[in-house]
């Protein structure tokens, strides 16, 4: 039993230190957060349209609430963070029924903020290897400035902005390397 815990660790050492990167990213952003409300006044925004989303299915044409009190139409623009969170927010509903948009929205940035290592892990064990995957990872998402703007109860979308154009480098580099192969 010892022997085949200590094999399966062997063989599995890399991905076993990635979820602990990704559990440890979502535990520090959470760990200190003790409010009842958001931390700033463009989380309560992004929490108005992800409201209006929940209540409509999509973001209503018309917002009465941007140069009230006549409003505006909303330009036709994606809102793909706002989208992002109101769904995952309505799949939560499921397992937690009495959850508020508010109360999931201060672990939302947390958990965008733990999928950055993913990606950049991806990244480094592509250009180098798994070791230097997991250095890449880790000092993504504990970099300062990075977790300042990612702290639960923060819901802007900073995280997201950075996740999509790692995903999309990481989806590049292994499309490159795979074309660069199969050359050869």
């Amino acid at each position: 039993m010892k022997r085949r815990a200590l094999e399966f660790i062997k063989k599995n050492w890399a991905p076993i230190c990635l979820l602990i990167i990704v559990l440890l990213t979502f535990y520090v952003r959470v760990e200190e957060y003790r409010w009842q409300y958001l931390r700033n006044i463009d989380s309560y925004t992004f929490a108005r349209f992800m409201d209006d989303i929940v209540e409509n299915g999509i973001l209503p044409e018309r917002d009465e609430l941007v140069r009230s009190p006549v409003g505006t139409t909303r330009n036709f623009e994606l809102h793909p963070y706002e989208y992002l969170g109101a769904y995952s927010f309505m799949l939560m509903r499921i397992f937690a029924p009495g959850m508020q948009m508010w109360q999931y929205l201060i672990y939302f940035p947390a958990f965008i903020a733990a999928r950055l290592a993913i990606p950049m892990y991806f990244i480094g064990k592509a250009l180098y290897d798994k070791k230097a995957g997991l250095l890449a990872a880790f000092f993504t998402v504990f970099d300062l400035s990075l977790v300042a703007r990612t702290l639960a109860g923060d819901p802007d979308n900073d995280g997201f902005v950075l996740l999509i154009p790692m995903i999309v480098m990481a989806v590049f580099i292994y499309s490159y390397k795979y074309i660069e192969r199969t050359r050869k």
